[in-house]
């Protein structure tokens, strides 16, 4: 195998694909833990709006966020059906809701470029790359930056 060969094969990542309010978002499949989509969520008040409350799984608490609130995508349609895609950050494990599962995927990072300086920051925070496909423009999520409490995703939320 020549260099060339190794290092496009190093660059290849894949991809869980899914939507969240009519836009095209992706995690890299090694943040992915699980996908569910039958759950119960409990609510919790006194959190924040984009935790939509919590879920047992096999005796786990597991935080739900909604991913659309969280990236400032307002969709209330009260019909609206969820996937939930498991992820882990520091041992503790977060459901993010999302529209529905696409596909995975595999996207060189000669295709990911960072999120343009036009979307707004309390999204572009939660956005580590846009990647270009045939089809398609993909926002890879922050799978760290969406879990993070601290970033309440409202820092200048009128633009860059």
């Amino acid at each position: 195998m020549s260099d060339g060969t190794a290092n496009a094969i190093r660059q290849m990542t894949t991809y869980v694909t899914f939507s969240v309010c009519g836009m095209q978002c992706a995690l890299s499949i090694d943040e992915v833990d699980e996908i569910k989509r039958s759950f119960q969520i409990t609510r919790v008040h006194g959190a924040p709006p984009y935790i939509n409350g919590v879920v047992n799984i096999r005796g786990q608490i597991v935080t739900v966020i909604d991913l659309g609130r969280r990236l400032g995508l307002e969709n209330d349609d009260p019909s609206r059906q969820f996937t939930m895609v498991i992820i882990s950050k520091h041992g503790e494990k977060i459901g993010l809701l999302v529209d529905t599962i696409e596909d995975t995927i595999t996207i060189n990072s000669e295709a990911c470029s960072v999120p343009p300086p036009n979307i707004q920051t309390s999204m572009r925070m939660f956005i580590r790359s846009v990647c270009k496909t045939n089809t398609a423009l993909i926002a890879v999520i922050d799978r760290d930056a969406v879990a993070d409490r601290e970033r309440n995703g409202t820092e200048e939320a009128s633009g860059t």
